[in-house]
Formats: C-alpha cells, sequence, structure tokens
C-alpha cells in the first residue's frame, strides 16, 4: 500500500558543477583552502538522454542511501523519515525520468531508521540503520529481500574498542555507509574522535556474523563526518566515501591497509587508511552546500550523487546529480 506522497518545493538555488570563484565560502574557513578538482559542468549522456541533475520524485523525504542493483542496474533508495526502500528502473534513469516506485517496507526497530545500503553477494540489501538509543553499544544492519520485501537482522555491529567520546555514539550517528568490496562487507560510521588536534572517522570491516568489525581510522577534513560509502569500481578492494558537514562536502577514495604500514593516529587507536582527495563536491555551491549522503556508480563508471534534502523538514526536491571531474 503506497503511502501519502510528499512533494518537495522546487529547488530555489540554480546549481553548476563549475569551479568556486575568488572569496567562494565552502569548507576553506573551517580546513584550509581546498586542493581538491571541482566538480564541473557536463551534461553526459546516459544511454541516449541528457541528465546531469535529475529530481526524484514519489519518495519520502530524507533519501540518505542508495545502491545499485548490479543485476538489473536499478537504482535503489532509502529514507531516513519514512521505513520503505524505493526503486529506479534503469530504463527510466537512462531516460532522465526521475519517479521512482515504492519497494518493500521493514521494520528498523524502536528509535532507529535507515541510512545506507549496499547489495549483498547472494542478492540481498543490506540495510545500515542509525539508532537514537542513549548507551547503546552499536547499529544494526538488516538484510531485505528486495522481491518478497522479508527482513531479517544481518549483524549487529558494535563499536566496542572504538575510542569514541563517551565510550559510545550520540544519539543519530550510525551507519552512513555500507559497501561490499574485496569480497567483505564495510561499515562507514558518522561517530568520531579527535587525536592530537585533528579528527578521525572510522571504517570497518565486518565479521558476519559475529557483529564485530576490523577498524581503520580516517582523516577528516574540519568538522565533516563519513556520510557515505561505496566501493570503487576501477580499484578493486578500495571504496569511495563522502566526508561532508555544513560548508564541507568531500569525495575521497579510501584504501585500509595493515598495521604495520599505517599505525594509528594514537596509542590504542584503528590503524590509518590510506585517504585520496578526489572531488571537492562543495566548491560548486559556496552558499548552501546540499546535504549528499550517497554515492553510487552507473554502470559507465560514472559517480552519481543524492543530496538528503530533509533538516528538521523538507528543503527543496531530492536531487540525484551526475558527478564529472576533470
Amino acid at each position: 500500500m503506497k503511502g501519502r506522497v510528499r512533494r518537495a518545493a522546487p529547488l530555489a538555488l540554480v546549481v553548476s558543477w563549475g569551479c568556486r570563484g575568488a572569496g567562494g565560502a565552502g569548507d576553506s574557513a573551517a580546513s584550509g583552502a581546498s586542493a581538491l578538482p571541482p566538480a564541473v559542468e557536463a551534461h553526459p549522456a546516459v544511454s541516449g538522454g541528457l541528465c546531469p541533475e535529475i529530481e526524484l520524485r514519489e519518495a519520502s523525504p530524507g533519501l540518505s542511501g542508495a545502491a545499485v542493483d548490479p543485476a538489473s542496474g536499478d537504482l535503489w533508495l532509502a529514507s531516513d523519515t519514512r521505513a520503505m526502500l524505493y526503486r529506479l528502473p534503469r530504463d527510466r534513469w537512462s531516460a532522465c525520468d526521475g519517479k521512482v516506485e515504492d519497494g518493500p517496507s521493514f521494520d528498523p526497530g524502536r528509535d532507529a531508521e535507515a541510512e545506507s545500503l549496499a547489495f549483498l553477494p547472494d542478492g540481498r540489501l543490506a540495510v545500515g540503520l542509525e539508532g537514537d538509543a542513549a548507551r547503546r553499544a552499536g547499529d544494526r544492519v538488516l538484510a531485505v529481500e528486495i522481491g518478497t520485501g522479508s527482513a531479517a537482522d544481518l549483524v549487529d555491529l558494535t563499536y566496542a574498542g572504538l575510542p569514541l567520546p563517551r565510550g559510545r555514539p550520540e544519539g543519530n550517528d550510525g551507519i552512513e555507509g555500507l559497501a561490499v568490496a574485496g569480497g567483505s562487507l564495510w561499515a562507514g560510521i558518522e561517530p568520531w574522535a579527535e587525536a592530537g588536534g585533528k579528527r578521525y572517522g572510522f571504517v570497518g570491516r565486518v565479521d558476519l556474523p559475529a557483529g564485530s568489525a576490523r577498524w581503520w581510522s580516517v582523516p577528516l577534513p574540519g568538522s565533516a563526518k563519513i556520510a557515505a560509502l561505496e566501493a570503487d569500481p576501477v580499484r578493486p578492494g578500495g571504496m569511495v566515501a563522502i566526508l561532508r558537514h555544513y560548508g564541507i562536502s568531500r569525495l575521497v577514495r579510501v584504501a585500509p591497509g595493515s598495521d604495520e604500514l599505517a599505525p594509528g593516529p594514537a596509542p590504542g587507536w584503528p590503524p590509518l587508511a590510506a585517504v585520496e582527495p578526489w572531488v571537492d563536491l562543495a566548491a560548486a555551491v559556496p552558499r548552501d552546500t546540499p546535504n549528499f549522503e550517497a554515492v553510487v556508480f552507473d554502470r559507465d563508471g560514472a559517480p552519481w550523487v543524492v543530496n538528503d534534502n530533509h533538516r528538521g523538514g523538507s528543503e527543496g526536491p531530492s536531487l540525484l546529480r551526475r558527478v564529472r571531474v576533470q
């Protein structure tokens, strides 16, 4: 049964994927001038269509997770305001039509919401959750059968051993990214910590079904947090992440290493992951950086980002944007 459709207001800000001019805002005040290449204006062909930007329609606000079905090429989306999955068929995506279809609904449990998606090798869709309960030890990952809609707990991921402030995550800090890379399920989490005056997030290779993870530390620019994670299509075993906060929005490549090659930033910390800057998404929108919370790759290997348009209320449409880099 379809839920009540909430249509977003028209976009007031016209976005041009261009370089930031002198004096532009962005994240330079928070973390130093950006050396990343900006996203550039482009009108890429997608199976004959021209669509650098697609408005995602007929979905609840707050799209915060996305994944491409490797079998069909369909785009699946999750909202943090409604416990339902949405599907954008590949042919509509190729035709620049952003009308999505309702997929299966699921029960995330009390005080939890969906934040991330990844397709598992068996065809099920992993759904990373974000809890709001005080003193919780971690967050859960569900596995959803997209054909039948049946859902079950895949893993209860614990944050034990991470150097988090107060030893636990804050409310609404959860599993912001999921990726299947190198034959393993990886999680990127929003909780962060500081060492030596610098801020770090964490990505972990999940041990199924034990619920533990092998963690790596990820250097963060300014006040940014990990907002999304996806397998890197050109670097086997590697991943791409979005690091963002207000005024900061970056795509980076992440490659966890070994303890011996990359010690942690402080004693007892997880080892450092190798992080390669890639794209400065905020450079194109210096005054009001969209809240990009998902990244996927199409079948041509081009990256697309999804903005979460819900910040206590709906703010403009949900958009799927193609990223081109110099």
